[in-house]
């Protein structure tokens, strides 16, 4: 694991924006599909191209050493158990931004919320002075307000703070909050980078969800580094969503299957 694989699969400039995903559910690294997180099944095995299978078995920290070795140099980590329950798996997470310390970004998505910030706030302030490729994600889905921008951006600066606009066929996931009250705090803040994902298309065969959303915000924050992902399979679908504007691009079925 060590040997990185060939990665003439891909051009080099691409390979650059792809960005390995590992979902944690239960001390486990999960297959996500279209949102449906009482779906979501441990990872059995990784594809690198042109290689032998690699068991995972559910093995976060083996899914993002494969993710490395088939060179990937930033990764996006959502620990489910914190957007769904507020309990983020705080020794898991720690073993793999260990991991993934020369990574050149690592997002990390623990649901944040008014409350979970509160309550987590001094450790997460911590995470983010131990790791300084770490980017903290604020999921319009779990925050209730757009407030909660204001407050975590008085204890960390504004390049280390990513904002995820959040679908589900292309419904906004939020009850409290607007997509235009979120693009707004985005200007007004400089926030320099943004995930648009819209859930369906996780774990899909289509990237069509992903296309649509792409061209939606690019047009409203043309300026940010811009993440996305949901349905890429192969290497046509990173051209496609490059070419269309995405920086960078949330890979997992490109390389997975579940148990």
């Amino acid at each position: 694991m060590d040997a990185p694989f060939r990665s003439d699969w891909i051009q080099p400039e691409l390979l650059r924006r792809l960005v390995g995903v590992v979902d944690l559910r239960c001390g486990q690294a999960v297959h996500a599909v279209g949102g449906h997180r009482d779906r979501y099944q441990p990872l059995a095995q990784f594809f690198p191209p042109g290689h032998p299978v690699i068991a995972i078995a559910g093995d976060a920290c083996r899914l993002a050493q494969s993710y490395r070795a088939v060179g990937l140099s930033s990764f996006y980590v959502a620990d489910l158990d914190g957007i769904l329950s507020a309990r983020w798996q705080q020794a898991l997470v720690l073993e793999i931004c260990g991991l993934m310390r020369s990574a050149t970004r690592l997002y990390l998505d623990l649901g944040l919320s008014t409350d979970h910030w509160r309550s987590n706030r001094s450790q997460w302030v911590e995470l983010l002075n131990q790791f300084p490729n770490l980017q903290l994600v604020m999921a319009t889905e779990s925050a209730n307000s757009t407030a909660l921008l204001d407050t975590v951006l008085d204890d960390v600066p504004v390049k280390r703070v990513t904002v995820s606009f959040d679908f589900q066929k292309q419904r906004w996931l939020s009850n409290s909050t607007t997509i235009e009250q979120w693009i707004a705090a985005c200007r007004q803040t400089g926030i320099r980078s943004i995930i648009g994902l819209d859930l369906i298309a996780v774990g899909n065969a289509t990237i069509q969800p992903t296309l649509a959303l792409c061209h939606q915000l690019r047009r409203s924050l043309p300026a940010v580094r811009y993440i996305t992902g949901g349905g890429i399979r192969s290497v046509d679908d990173v051209h496609r969503l490059a070419a269309a504007g995405a920086d960078e691009l949330l890979v997992a079925s490109l390389f997975n299957r579940p148990l």
